[in-house]
């Protein structure tokens, strides 16, 4: 009797065990956002930190959430803009804006959603104004499959840190540069 009770028991695990490993559907990777810097920073440019999603071969039409910058020197850097240019996502219930704190907030989508390993969200123009590190920290990022259901993603969140080196013989100002190179005229249907 000691026996088949045992036996029993062992037979139910075994079975419950095999039932989640072979028949649930296998989990998936977490998507996850890290940033770059297009070029190296010395101290006082105003540089673009790019804000990447990648959603580890998942389709996504949403992603909200905050983003934090920080830096080893008590906020020694400025947020000059934010620009979309670019980014995978086409609409925009709430633009990536500044918060307090230094906290970039968004809600981004996209019609028939997208994946990807390298997808822009958006750029931020940085003035960082002592050397060290400058961090940039996912803080509650979500994101949605594009299944029809609003099904969360879990997002991992990948802390960047960029390194600033000190002040160079000339400052650069990427925010100049951008629009010094942008040589192409307004689409006439979209001007008002």
């Amino acid at each position: 009797m000691k026996y088949q009770n045992f036996f029993s028991v062992f037979i139910l695990f075994l079975t419950t065990f095999l039932f989640v490993v072979i028949l649930l559907p296998q989990s998936s990777y977490a998507a996850y956002i890290n940033a770059s810097a297009e070029s190296s920073i010395s101290a006082g440019d105003i540089s673009i930190i790019n804000i990447y999603l990648n959603t580890e071969g998942q389709e996504i039409n949403s992603l909200e959430g905050t983003i934090s910058l920080s830096d080893n020197r008590d906020s020694n850097f400025e947020v000059k803009d934010i620009s979309l240019v670019n980014s995978v996502f086409s609409m925009w219930p709430r633009k990536p804006s500044l918060t307090t704190g230094h906290n970039i907030t968004f809600i981004g989508g996209v019609p028939g959603g997208v994946k990807g390993d390298r997808l822009l969200i958006f750029s931020a123009f940085v003035k960082i104004n002592s050397p060290g590190s400058f961090v940039i920290s996912p803080r509650v990022i979500t994101a949605y499959k594009n299944d029809g259901l609003a099904t969360a993603i879990s997002i991992t969140k990948d802390i960047s840190t960029i390194n600033v080196s000190s002040a160079g013989s000339s400052q650069k100002n990427a925010v100049e540069e951008v629009i010094s190179n942008d040589n192409i005229a307004p689409d006439p249907s979209n001007v008002s």
